[in-house]
């Protein structure tokens, strides 16, 4: 009996310090006209509409002073109805992924795989430089009706692996058209 207490003391504890870490590192972006709700870390900074088809930018802070790359995610969407091809998730991510073959010449996709976004149906497509550049970004994408969404992740090689769990939780997360 005090075994299973203390073992129940010890999960109620990583699940209160997970909870508290939780909160102390992120926050909410929402946008009520825009019907979005999307996680950022609180130390990144926010940059609503800073163009036509990007609702919300994120971009992190300088790690040091020789960090040479600011790592950042942006949530996108592209209205549909125009392009009758495109009526689903799959097309959607596929004119994705030639829009990015059209506009970057140097990378490779390395993952396509699907993925639940915005509790929908999505894919976390990943793609790498082949150039010297150690960049590296990653796309999830979903549709609802007659809109195509995208959440764009730009980085260096060598932060993904710390910041791609974060992603995975924003992308499975956020709310669209709450």
């Amino acid at each position: 009996m005090i075994g299973l207490a203390i073992i129940g003391g010890l999960i109620g504890l990583i699940i209160l310090s997970w909870v508290i870490w939780f909160f102390a590192t992120f926050t909410t972006f929402s946008s009520p006209k825009d019907g979005l709700q999307i996680l950022h870390p609180r130390n990144w900074v926010v940059r609503a509409h800073p163009n036509k088809d990007v609702v919300v930018a994120f971009v992190s802070p300088k790690e040091t002073a020789l960090d040479p790359f600011l790592e950042n995610y942006n949530f996108s969407k592209y209205d549909m109805a125009k392009e009758p091809e495109l009526q689903s998730t799959d097309a959607y991510a596929d004119k994705i992924v030639q829009q990015m073959a059209a506009t970057f010449n140097d990378l490779k996709l390395v993952q396509k795989s699907v993925f639940p976004v915005a509790g929908k149906k999505g894919y976390k497509m990943v793609f790498r430089a082949t150039s010297k550049v150690q960049l590296l970004i990653v796309l999830y994408v979903f549709t609802i009706e007659d809109m195509g969404y995208n959440m764009l992740y730009l980085g260096a090689f060598d932060r993904f692996s710390k910041d791609s769990p974060m992603l995975d939780l924003v992308a499975l997360t956020m709310k669209v058209k709450y």
